[in-house]
């Protein structure tokens, strides 16, 4: 059963991933699949029901979040969730059950799901039933709680450093580098758009997930480029440089596994590989970051992330690699990792710690 439940993380991970990308068909069928692994899971119905609510499929993302629930007591993310759900469909008043819900398991959620409510109200206005035994903390009816204007941000600040839990935004990023950066996204953005990227040069990195190779570019497995270094391979099976381009070669022709393969071999034949000339430490981290995204490919998450933490040992200041391994932490729900490499982005290239903060936002303040 051990076994059965750290496969599903695994599989909720991926899926995880795959959501934030857009893939809401793939997502599902992973959150599926992780269910069938563990019934147990509340978090695998929590993210199911956000894949089915952001295509919506709202029927099947109440039953989802219910079932989250179900299982798992006063989950915030799942009520907050399952008020947005209510919100589309234009039930208010059932939207409002989940608001007072929050407002005692979870207040910041509450007061982003009650702003949520009022917009939406606003836009398309409609009686709500009176429900005289439904009250907020002070006594007063949650009908009522639309009369009252909108708090300020400097109310709404003052109110998170009262009593704000740890799961809060402002929590996790509560350091220097993140003063300059909007950090609570405004309204029900689920996916903020994409922030132009410097692009990073190819004596820096390897090819990476946010800047694939083109396809017009690509070559077929079968193209002579591969079969030059095939040969060289063959020739000499201990040549570190011809795996390298071999597993170059594979990986701009999207062959992650073979590219992998490869890539291994020419770690392990480089005699220099933990050398400390300026030459080798560059080569040694662009062959650790292109296994380390042959590895995400192919869903190997933790095979990627310890290859990543090799590249940081050979130098702590590559930002290609903390934004990488900051990406895997939190497709392996290890959140505080991923927060730190965003706090060394941040200081060490700070536009490139764009994708990294957006993708925090999405998994944390949601």
């Amino acid at each position: 059963m051990v076994n059965r439940a750290k496969t599903a993380d695994l599989i909720l991970a991926l899926g995880g991933d795959q959501l934030l990308m857009g893939q809401h068909e793939k997502a599902i069928a992973r959150f599926r699949e992780a269910i069938q692994l563990n019934p147990n899971c509340g978090e695998a119905y929590a993210w199911l029901g956000k894949a089915y609510r952001e295509i919506g499929r709202l029927g099947e993302a109440e039953q989802a979040f219910r079932d989250a629930i179900r299982l798992r007591a006063g989950f915030a993310l799942a009520h907050y969730n399952l008020g947005l759900v209510y919100v589309a469909r234009g039930d208010f008043d059932r939207a409002l059950e989940q608001y007072e819900v929050l407002h005692t398991i979870h207040p910041v959620r509450a007061e982003r799901l009650l702003d949520v409510i009022k917009e939406q109200h606003s836009q398309a206005p409609r009686p709500l039933a009176d429900r005289p035994n439904s009250q907020d903390a002070k006594g007063e009816s949650a009908v009522g709680l639309f009369d009252k204007p909108l708090k300020s941000e400097g109310e709404r600040g003052s109110q998170r450093a009262e009593s704000r839990p740890a799961e809060t935004v402002a929590d996790v990023f509560e350091h220097p580098a993140a003063e300059a950066v909007e950090l609570e996204p405004q309204g029900d953005r689920e996916q903020p758009a994409p922030v132009a990227e410097e692009q990073p040069s190819r004596e820096e990195t390897a090819p990476s997930a946010e800047h694939p190779a083109a396809p017009a570019e690509t070559p077929t497995v079968s193209s002579p480029e591969v079969e030059k270094w095939k040969r060289a391979v063959a020739s000499d099976p201990r040549d570190a440089q011809a795996h390298w381009q071999l597993g170059q070669t594979y990986l701009a022709a999207g062959e992650h596994g073979l590219a992998a393969e490869a890539i291994e071999k020419a770690i392990t034949n480089r005699v220099d590989f933990a050398g400390s000339h300026p030459d080798s430490v560059r080569e040694t981290v662009e062959m650790c970051l292109a296994l380390g995204l042959c590895y995400e490919r192919l869903g190997r998450f933790q095979e990627a992330a310890q290859t990543y933490e090799q590249a940081l040992d050979a130098d702590p200041e590559n930002a290609e690699t903390h934004l990488r391994l900051g990406l895997v932490m939190l497709v392996l729900n290890n959140r505080r990792e991923a927060v730190q490499h965003y706090r060394d982005l941040a200081r060490l290239a700070p536009q490139r710690a764009t994708p990294l903060l957006q993708r925090l936002l999405r998994v944390v303040a949601k």
